[in-house]
């Protein structure tokens, strides 16, 4: 069984995500034990049962989520778990990089805090936030954020499916494109995150991320790595490399990702991480894909 790899990104925490094989395999358990020695916090205790509000914030969320993901993705391997294909929804993208061999657990947790604290840095220097569009198509909804943005700050930052939008950027404008969405048919889900992510208000963020790279050598995937940047497979490296930096600070076009990943799917799509969000989107733009959980294929999970 080959199927494709999903990771998730931010937004999928929850208190309790860690916990059985996660956390007493000795393989899976050291992601744990890396993470918590490059961050300074004890992220299994975080993971297991860590006050929501702690877990949300920005950098110790993205080093929590990428440590189950990368728990999850360990324990596949030693079971003989093998993707056909790869691909990781924001954050998600970096534990894709390294399901495709394009870096190490370790190297992918020290990247993922830079990137955490450095978004962390931009959100309280530009507060924004983000809001979740339903029932309206992408051309519409280009239409109502330059309609609300006004003198504002506004962007179209997630393509996430044919039937779900995210846009982000300063409460006035959120506020604005909020009342246009409803009164065009639409429906309007204000996002529990702590910046308006995916916006150029996020620059300084990529570039802290670009120098850390320069640290650091991306192998060429060794499987096909689907990115959001630009919603294709790429083939080398050093575009993965940008992909990453560029990707902190433009649009995720994940429903282009999942579109390119339905035909290589013939064995499922396995969403590796806390939560199945990305599945879940999957199965309403695709009803008949055959869809999964790292815990439902890792014996007892």
């Amino acid at each position: 069984m080959r199927p494709v790899y999903v990771f998730p990104g931010q937004g999928s925490q929850y208190p309790g995500m860690a916990s059985g094989r996660l956390v007493e395999d000795r393989d899976a358990a050291r992601v744990f034990e890396l993470a918590s020695r490059i961050s300074g916090t004890d992220v299994a205790s975080l993971c297991r049962s860590g006050e929501p509000s702690l877990l949300a914030r920005t950098d110790l969320c993205q080093l929590c989520v990428a440590a189950v993901s990368l728990a999850w993705l360990i324990l596949l391997e030693k079971e003989g778990h093998r993707q056909r294909a790869t691909a990781g929804h924001s954050l998600g993208e970096y534990c894709a990089a390294c399901a495709a061999g394009c870096l190490g657990v370790e190297d992918t947790l020290r990247l993922v805090w830079v990137r955490g604290k450095a978004m962390l840095e931009c959100a309280l220097s530009r507060p924004g936030s983000m809001l979740a569009v339903t029932g309206l198509d992408e051309g519409t909804v280009r239409e109502l954020v330059v309609e609300a943005r006004g003198g504002g700050f506004l962007h179209l930052a997630n393509l996430n499916s044919e039937r779900q939008y995210v846009v982000a950027g300063d409460a006035a404008s959120l506020e604005r494109v909020e009342a246009s969405t409803v009164k065009r048919g639409g429906r309007a889900v204000r996002l529990k995150v702590g910046g308006a992510f995916h916006t150029p208000a996020f620059r300084e963020a990529a570039e802290v991320v670009g120098e850390a790279l320069e640290d650091m050598t991306l192998r060429d995937p060794a499987v096909p790595f689907y990115s959001g940047l630009t919603g294709t497979a790429l083939d080398d490296g050093p575009s993965v490399a940008r992909a990453l930096v560029e990707g902190i600070c433009s649009p995720v076009r994940w429903r282009d990702v999942q579109r390119a990943l339905v035909p290589l799917a013939e064995e499922g799509q396995v969403e590796v991480g806390p939560g199945r969000a990305l599945n879940a989107m999957a199965r309403r733009d695709y009803p008949h894909l055959t869809v999964y959980h790292a815990s439902e294929l890792v014996r007892s999970a």
